[in-house]
């Protein structure tokens, strides 16, 4: 990082989501600014659907079953909630949205879908979880009420949302796919960003 460092001039404008310390270091030593992607609400409507094709197409290939016809649970409604939902649902999966704002599950509810709190999660055997939520809220619980074959996937941020030793413990195939965009549709997620990068020009 030292070496990419020597190479930016004083006063430039850099575009870094997770910069870390020798680059902030950096910046704040020379006026930079600085510009981060995910604060784009444009950018992360976008970088949604690249995270929910991703993350279906990760279900899918593990997945002994078709998803048509199958409970799916999904963890948080906001932008990449909402992008997997409308996709499993017109792969015909049963789609239920497990949320703790009222306001995020009122919103689930108006696009269609089963709406339930976080509390609910262990009231339905659902064949498939998928967690948005960087915060632990599927743990053991929830998990034991999955159905048997079940699948979970981790698509949050650290400090993520799945329990993965309480799903190990139980059983239950349960793992993590970050940075879905850049790994399952490169091409997509570059074009994101370059829409930011021009509309700062």
């Amino acid at each position: 990082m030292e070496a990419a460092c020597a190479l930016i001039k004083p006063n430039a404008v850099i575009y870094a989501t997770k910069p870390g310390a020798i680059l902030s270091e950096y910046m704040q030593k020379n006026a930079c600014t600085r510009i981060d992607f995910t604060e784009n609400e444009t950018f992360t409507l976008r970088n949604a659907i690249p995270s929910a094709e991703g993350a279906i197409h990760a279900l899918m290939s593990r997945a002994p079953v078709c998803l048509t016809g199958q409970p799916c649970l999904i963890v948080g409604y906001g932008r990449i909630g909402r992008a997997l939902a409308q996709r499993l649902c017109g792969l015909g999966a049963w789609v239920t949205v497990a949320a703790r704002s009222e306001t995020a599950r009122a919103l689930a509810e108006g696009d269609g879908h089963e709406a339930i709190p976080l509390a609910g999660m262990a009231a339905g055997a659902f064949r498939f979880l998928l967690n948005t939520v960087p915060a632990q809220v599927v743990g053991e619980k929830a998990l034991a009420a999955l159905a048997k074959g079940a699948l979970a996937i981790d698509l949050a941020s650290p400090p993520y949302g799945i329990d993965l030793n309480a799903a190990e413990n139980l059983g239950i195939a349960a793992w993590r796919e970050p940075g879905l965009p850049g790994r399952y549709a490169p091409e997509t997620a570059a074009s994101a960003m370059l829409c930011v990068i021009e509309d700062g020009a």
